[in-house]
């Protein structure tokens, strides 16, 4: 859940900072890159990523961001650390809600493979209540990374 809530807010920063501006002609786009640390709990884990964001703001009032990342994690009680990596786009609707597809959440260890794997589709209303959520998607992703990894 840590990383929607990252994910969610840094949708409402690009919502928030293009709200004012009046788009006349084609799409507004932006590239930004942000650095981010995630401790998940109840294990401890550390994720290490770097979002690149490609946004675009619509005439319509649409926000669509191309985010991909990469990154590590480290387990406390191990020292391992295992890179992860993902790409959603996120759509923040004229209406308030918001919209992450894609493949949020990759976890490869070598020799083992994939063992974390979240892709899908989750639909937050405005006020952040799950409205659609697909099977794979990062709702409880601490439990899910705290029991492959802590």
């Amino acid at each position: 859940m840590n990383r929607l809530i990252c994910l969610t807010g840094l949708a409402a920063v690009a919502a928030c900072s293009l709200v004012a501006l009046a788009v006349a002609g084609p799409p507004e786009r932006t590239t930004q890159v942000v650095p981010v640390t995630v401790v998940y709990q109840p294990c401890g884990a550390v994720e290490s990523v770097t979002y690149t964001i490609h946004r675009t703001r619509f005439e319509d009032g649409r926000i669509q961001l191309q985010v991909s990342f990469e990154g590590t994690i480290t387990v406390p009680r191990t020292g391992e650390t295992v890179a992860e990596s993902g790409h959603q786009t996120l759509v923040v609707g004229a209406d308030g809600t918001f919209a992450f597809s894609g493949v949020g959440f990759n976890v490869r260890i070598p020799g083992q493979g994939v063992i974390l794997l979240e892709a899908g589709r989750i639909v937050f209303d405005p006020d952040g209540n799950v409205v659609q959520q697909s099977a794979q998607t990062a709702a409880d992703l601490d439990q899910k990374v705290c029991a492959a990894l802590g």
